[in-house]
């Protein structure tokens, strides 16, 4: 991109939808530092610990297991735990799917709403 003007120069798949992982990350963990108070203790759901891609980052959190909000954050951050995201998405917004809703405004407000934030996977309840 020329700095002067803006104009990009060269680009590669430009308009290609991509999903931002470690942003995503960062974009949850600043909405929970904005509206919820970290001590919040939050049970995990059966959805928050198994809706994460196999083999993805994790720190085993189970089903009806309580965690500080404060935990969910620093294993998000540190550890790049994606249960510990979907947590603080439940925490945070009651639910996965609303707390997208309220990223995806977010995102906008700072101007960045061509990207996704939120990544969903519904889990097969066994």
């Amino acid at each position: 991109m020329d700095v002067s003007t803006g104009q990009v120069l060269v680009e590669k798949e430009m308009n290609q939808q991509m999903y931002p992982a470690s942003i995503t990350k960062i974009m949850t963990v600043l909405l929970a530092l904005e509206n919820a108070d970290p001590a919040t203790v939050h049970t995990m759901s059966y959805e928050a610990t198994h809706s994460i891609d196999p083999g993805s980052t994790h720190i085993a959190l189970t089903e009806g297991e309580q965690i500080t909000l404060k935990d969910l954050i620093y294993a998000t951050m540190v550890a790049s735990a994606n249960d510990a995201a979907n947590g603080i998405a439940e925490c945070v917004g009651g639910s996965i799917d609303q707390f997208c809703g309220d990223d995806e405004r977010k995102s906008e407000g700072d101007r960045c709403g061509q990207y996704t934030f939120c990544q969903r996977q519904r889990p097969a309840r066994s």
